[in-house]
């Protein structure tokens, strides 16, 4: 959202280590993607759901726009998320 709305002023940009949303945003993705492929359960522990819950958010907002402004009011139970 911030690629495609967001105006990032010319000091913003001249900063050395900015980047692009749309580049965050990309490299973000190709990482949870990643991580779903190669995280080993013994030594990622209990970290090795944050790619599944990221890759859900991801996968929601192509089913079901608007899915976040439910997800309180549905008690985190995204079973009631999905068409």
């Amino acid at each position: 959202m911030a690629a495609t709305k967001y105006r990032v002023s010319k000091e913003f940009r001249a900063l050395k280590d900015y980047q692009p949303f749309a580049e965050v945003a990309r490299t973000t993705r190709e990482r949870i993607f990643k991580q779903l492929e190669t995280q080993k359960l013994g030594s990622a522990k209990r970290e090795v759901v944050y790619p599944f819950g990221a890759a859900e958010g991801l996968l929601l907002d192509q089913i079901s726009p608007g899915w976040q402004r439910r997800y309180f009011v549905e008690k985190f139970d995204l079973r009631k998320l999905y068409p």
